[in-house]
């Protein structure tokens, strides 16, 4: 299956005590990511309301998610990556 570069997917999850869950998500063609929310219904499994974004970190990934037992501070690792390539010539013996 091919998704399409604007569609957002699940990344990363961790489940709350209030049947939240906090996702990440990006598109398939960046490296980027946010956090987001949305409710999940304890009897169907199903999501209630639309995802809303609570971050907006820019160029930058997240993952390894963690909550606290009682869901009242949430942690994660963000990366930020630089992706460059740098061209030079060397000396015979290698010293310049």
């Amino acid at each position: 299956m091919i998704v399409p570069d604007t569609v957002p997917f699940l990344r990363d999850f961790c489940w709350l005590p209030d049947r939240r869950i906090y996702s990440r998500q990006e598109s398939s063609g960046s490296s980027d990511s946010d956090l987001w929310q949305i409710g999940i219904s304890s009897q169907t499994g199903m999501p209630t309301g639309t995802p809303k974004g609570i971050t907006q970190l820019g160029e930058s990934g997240i993952g390894q998610l963690s909550a606290s037992a009682d869901g009242k501070r949430l942690t994660f690792l963000k990366a930020t990556y630089q992706e460059q390539v740098y061209l030079g010539e060397l000396a015979a013996d290698g010293t310049q």
